[in-house]
């Protein structure tokens, strides 16, 4: 982990950030989470590892889960499955070329590659080319961000699975009219706070924030479902992992370390205090950010499916956004 002193560029498994007090859309955010990097440093990739070494998981995506489906590892791995069959199933029929934003361990980018698409997965961190790279003849991963990737081919749709928060909104659709076909598509499927809220900062955009900024794109809504209660028991599943896993090997280590021998414990903790701390901070961003009650009152799980409107003028919204935008009850 890195000094405390240190000023690190935000950077999730999906895509990087600039600070979110500059995004041009969405909620403005506190600037203060994106000078730490939670999930990477020197190259090591926390959540990658914790994910596929230690539970063995094939994706870094929630799971959808059934009604009072037990939390175990096997479940979770079918609510993954789950999660990615339904999202996939959401692509329209005139859709070939396909760009993942955000691709993680490529189980949804293979799931399009199996169904006949062709499709560019993208991911600005190296280590998930592992798992993406010569996994499907149809597959192609790319080492860039998404913000600067240059398309060789318009594609006919742009997901972005639970990666539309890692960049400025505005910029973002931007690059998704650039990358797509007239008429193209833009699918979502991610997490909108329903406020901006400290609790969760690092979901910079609320729902009407952002369906606002992409109908001033030109972006039509087609679909809007909201997946929150099927998605929230993987933040239960997470809370436990970490308690059972996670936080018991530093507490039997300092044990260790402390009856076995004294003076070099001292010396640990006096010479690495800092990165104690930073450890600890982490592990107290975990905690909050697994709290499963607290999520489903802040945050909504949305799957979206836009469509650019053919003469690239503003885009009517249908009644549930232009509820959400307006804070009007939407027609029955």
């Amino acid at each position: 982990m890195p000094p405390a002193s240190e000023t690190l560029s935000y950077q999730s498994n999906f895509v990087s950030a600039e600070p979110a007090s500059h995004q041009s859309g969405g909620a403005a955010v506190p600037d203060r989470l994106f000078e730490y990097n939670y999930f990477e440093y020197g190259g090591f990739d926390l959540e990658l590892y914790f994910v596929r070494e230690i539970l063995g998981l094939e994706s870094l995506h929630y799971g959808c889960f059934e009604l009072h489906e037990p939390l175990t590892l096997e479940t979770v791995r079918r609510a993954q499955h789950r999660y990615t069959q339904s999202l996939v199933e959401m692509l329209p029929s005139d859709v070939e070329r396909v760009i993942d934003v955000g691709c993680g361990m490529g189980d949804v980018a293979r799931a399009m590659a199996r169904r006949g698409k062709t499709v560019v997965a993208l991911s600005p961190d190296r280590n998930h080319g592992q798992y993406v790279a010569g996994s499907h003849p149809d597959l192609t991963f790319v080492n860039e961000k998404f913000e600067t990737f240059m398309a060789t081919e318009p594609a006919d749709l742009v997901l972005m699975s639970e990666s539309q928060n890692y960049f400025d909104t505005v910029a973002g659709l931007r690059q998704v009219r650039r990358c797509i076909r007239p008429g193209g598509y833009l699918l979502i499927s991610g997490m909108f706070v329903k406020e901006p809220c400290a609790e969760f900062r690092d979901i910079i955009n609320t729902e009407g924030g952002y369906f606002e900024a992409a109908a001033d794109h030109g972006f039509d809504v087609i679909k809007r479902s909201d997946i929150t209660e099927e998605v929230s028991p993987t933040l239960e599943f997470a809370r436990r992992s970490l308690e059972q896993f996670v936080e018991p090997l530093p507490r039997l280590l300092d044990h260790y370390m402390r009856a076995r021998s004294p003076v070099k414990y001292w010396f640990l903790r006096t010479f690495f205090r800092r990165q104690f701390k930073d450890y600890q901070r982490t592990l107290d961003y975990y905690h909050k950010r697994f709290d499963q009650a607290l999520f489903k009152e802040k945050v909504r799980y949305l799957r979206v499916l836009f469509r650019q409107s053919t003469n690239g003028s503003r885009a009517g919204l249908d009644p549930h956004t232009e509820a959400a935008i307006t804070g009007r009850r939407a027609p029955a």
